[in-house]
Formats: C-alpha cells, sequence, structure tokens
C-alpha cells in the first residue's frame, strides 16, 4: 500500500542497506561501485544546504508579502482617515442648510 517490501519493523541491517539503496537510487550510482568515503556526507551536505536555501528564499517571499500586505493596509487606512477630515472639515466650514 505504502510501497514497502518488507514490514516497517526491521533490523539494523537491512535499514541500513534500504537507506544505501536508497541512496544509489537517487544519485543513480550502483551499489557495487567505489566512491570517496566522504561522497554521502558531500551528498547530504548539498542537500541541507539547498533546503536551507529554500528556506531563507520562503521567509524572504512571506515577509515581503506581509510587509506589501501592510503597507496596502495602512495605504488604505491612511486615504479613509484623510477622506473622514475632508468631509468633516468641509461640513464644518459649509453649512448646506
Amino acid at each position: 500500500m505504502f510501497g514497502f517490501e518488507r514490514p516497517l519493523l526491521c533490523n539494523r541491517a537491512t535499514a541500513l542497506k534500504d537507506a544505501a539503496s536508497a541512496v544509489a537510487s537517487a544519485t543513480m550510482t550502483p551499489l557495487n561501485a567505489e566512491a570517496p568515503p566522504n561522497k554521502l556526507v558531500e551528498l547530504v551536505s548539498k542537500v541541507q544546504q539547498y533546503l536551507w536555501d529554500m528556506v531563507q528564499y520562503q521567509l524572504l517571499a512571506l515577509s515581503l508579502l506581509i510587509l506589501g500586505n501592510l503597507f496596502l493596509q495602512l495605504t488604505v487606512l491612511f486615504f479613509c482617515l484623510c477622506f473622514v477630515v475632508i468631509s468633516f472639515t468641509f461640513n464644518a466650514c459649509f453649512h448646506w442648510f
């Protein structure tokens, strides 16, 4: 149903083998290929950096959206207050009886 071939509870060797085959599949590298020992650490580091860059980008976009929305609301409020002040000033100066 969820794509698991074995039960979720398995021993450590099976979990490590599954993790190794997942990394091999993601990097399109056969499991029997020779690789430097730090290759997995380097790959994880690159993924973490990419994810951190995406988080920073999304936080920047969200903050700009919030600031833009706040600026729009303050602008509308300012013009509404100006309209009210002008209306009362006009009515106070010119009585239309």
